[in-house]
């Protein structure tokens, strides 16, 4: 029944909607976490001649008309009837017929593990704090966010938690869940492995730059209080001040390298000594790291500066995730992108932060912590290092201290509105912003960009993401008005609605399983494999365009947000939070390129919002007169 995938495209029709009630009832009120799994509908296999259409639609707006018409001609040839295209189209479907999602092996290999770049930057991903601090020492925060992280899996292993259903309804794939806690990434020569450990009972803590391994659970296995958490915490940093005085190595930097050296070096320090396998193995296998950093970051981009690479210093960069406390109780977290897709971790902090608000929240925050006898004592990770593995770590200092100054990050607070006045307008917030984005980047380059967004495909089994591409000839016309002194407000917005049309249908498109690049992906994979000579299609100009805007929206209740890398060198990284009365924006460029400028941009983007706010007022006046008797005020840009 789940198979039908009409109604995403006409959710209010009556059809639609009689659906959705079916479903609902059928999939019962109080469903257990896996219950649902079974009746999710495989990943389908996109039409060919939609594909291309939609492909030829994404570039356009980038192509002159010279290039343009070669490109529909080597897409014309490729869909053609008997043609290459149709050759592997049919490959493609025969695979769907036997696997329930024919894509997420090839995502994870050639996305993700093939890759040889160093994931530190390039690949990972890092999540700020809450906007209020409850409790104000380090130990005390630490104890509090694990606790609830330990009862956020506890929820998983025991099915209580809730899978995700749209409207309470159609259910979403939750196998991301199973792997949020004791997955690692293992380096390999020319492809990486994911291992599971989802039956761990330890963290490993990283204070004064050194390891200790911290049992988390009781005798039990369930959770250990906060109480006994922040006392363990506390046995690890007395531990720690008895070698304070020691250079500490900071092997983890070796996790941010090129996968094939960190790949070999790990092999070397496996064959070393024992003490380095028992090392290594209490790490790869922990529910995730927890680390006392020294900062005390004072603003959001500091924040976020930290948790991306923390200066230099060690991130484990190949576990799940990274939970980084702050000297100023600041919580912080810097995760892989291998396993899961950035909501599944927005979840689980949302569980953390909404937990440090309820009654039942532990404030201890000053003095000694009485230690319960039944904890054991925390176990002292140690390394046997010779004189070249201390010149690799060292090396790999240098190169990671060097790849943290190669990212600026700012981010945009920004504060005249939020959703409400973009919903009350008629328009998609996200489209809105994405419009934003796009205005304001044309406005500083003379162009448009290829963009990303991210449209999660977590309605089918093992679901994960498809490529949303937000810009359209629509979008490239309402930039043109916006820069053309000449053109009435009216005709601005009237260009505003239809890019947000034109976006709203192609992230429906995408959720729904019907996008282009990933089926285009696809068809690439099964074309190298077959070892034939590459299609025109993905040797052509258009294909080759990088997408010089890479964006997300975080839908972030309790959290600043996060960020990450452009995936261009001469991109954006553009990561926002969409609430009801302000957007924030974390904003990234590479500092090396002489094209980008984050502060520029963050400025640009700024302007952009308040003279496509103006467009609005100007274009309806009945907005403004309903905006005026509302508690907050809009000043109008100037």
């Amino acid at each position: 029944m789940l198979r039908w995938r009409g109604w995403a495209y006409s959710p209010r029709a009556s059809l639609s909607r009689a659906y959705l009630g079916i479903v609902g009832v059928l999939g019962g009120s109080k469903p257990s976490l896996w219950e649902l799994q079974p009746a999710l509908p495989s990943l389908p296999v996109p039409d060919l001649a939609h594909t291309c259409e939609l492909y030829l639609s994404s570039v356009q707006p980038l192509l002159s008309e010279e290039e343009f018409a070669e490109t529909k001609r080597v897409v014309a040839e490729f869909q053609a009837p008997g043609g290459v295209g149709q050759k592997l189209q049919a490959l493609l479907q025969e695979r769907a017929r036997t696997q329930r999602n024919w894509l997420i092996q090839w995502w994870e290999e050639f996305v993700y593990l093939r890759g040889r770049m160093p994931i530190a930057i390039f690949s990972n991903w890092y999540g700020t704090d809450r906007v209020e601090q409850l409790v104000q020492t380090p130990m005390s925060r630490a104890a509090n966010c694990v606790h609830r992280l330990l009862l956020f899996k506890q929820l998983i292993d025991t099915r209580k938690m809730k899978p995700n259903r749209i409207q309470g309804t159609v259910p979403l794939c939750m196998w991301q869940y199973s792997r949020i806690f004791g997955t690692v990434r293992i380096p390999g020569k020319d492809c990486d492995t994911l291992e599971f450990h989802n039956n761990s009972q330890h963290l490993v803590v990283v204070c004064g730059e050194q390891y200790f391994k911290v049992t988390v659970v009781d005798k039990k296995g369930k959770p250990l209080k906060a109480a006994d958490l922040q006392a363990q915490f506390q046995r690890c940093a007395a531990l720690a001040e008895e070698r304070k005085s020691e250079e500490q190595p900071a092997v983890a930097s070796l996790t941010s390298q090129n996968r094939d050296v960190w790949a070999a070096q790990r092999d070397e320090l496996l064959a070393m000594d024992e003490t380095n396998s028992t090392t290594l193995d209490a790490i790869e296998s922990a529910l995730f790291v927890l680390v006392f950093d020294e900062s005390t970051p004072q603003t959001v981009e500091d924040m976020a500066q930290v948790a991306m690479h923390r200066a230099g210093k060690a991130i484990w960069f190949d576990k799940n995730f990274n939970v980084i406390v702050t000297k100023n109780a600041r919580v912080l977290s810097n995760n892989d992108h291998t396993w899961a897709d950035a909501p599944v971790m927005v979840h689980a902090w949302d569980f953390v932060f909404s937990g440090e608000s309820s009654v039942d929240h532990y404030v201890k925050n000053q003095g000694a912590v009485g230690i319960s006898k039944e904890l054991p004592q925390p176990e002292r990770l140690e390394w046997q290092l010779t004189d070249e593995m201390r010149g690799w770590i060292a090396a790999a200092e240098t190169h990671l201290g060097e790849l943290s100054q190669c990212v600026d990050l700012t981010v945009l607070k920004f504060q005249h509105f939020g959703k409400g006045i973009v919903k009350r307008a008629g328009m998609s917030p996200d489209a809105f912003c994405q419009a934003a984005i796009q205005l304001a980047y044309y406005r500083l380059n003379g162009e448009c960009a290829l963009t990303y967004e991210s449209g999660g495909t977590v309605r089918f089994f093992y679901g994960r993401t498809e490529t949303v591409r937000s810009l359209s000839m629509d979008t490239k016309r309402f930039c043109e008005l916006m820069c053309d002194e000449s053109s009435t407000d009216e005709a601005r917005f009237k260009a505003l609605k239809g890019h947000v049309k034109q976006c709203t249908k192609y992230m429906r498109v995408a959720t729904n399983g019907d996008g282009a690049d990933r089926h285009l992906m696809g068809l690439k994979v099964l074309a190298m494999g077959a070892g034939m000579e590459l299609p025109a299609l993905f040797t052509d100009k258009a294909y080759q365009l990088e997408f010089k805007l890479s964006s997300s929206q975080t839908a972030a209740y309790a959290s600043l947000g996060g960020g990450f890398a452009p995936i261009a060198r001469d991109g954006y990284g553009v990561s926002y939070v969409v609430n009801e009365e302000r957007l924030w924006f974390h904003i990234s460029a590479y500092r090396g390129h002489p094209a980008t400028d984050a502060t520029k941009y963050s400025e640009a983007l700024s302007q952009a919002l308040l003279d496509m706010r103006d467009v609005m007022l100007g274009a309806q006046e009945d907005l403004g007169a309903d905006l005026a008797h509302r508690h907050f005020g809009i000043q109008r840009a100037v």
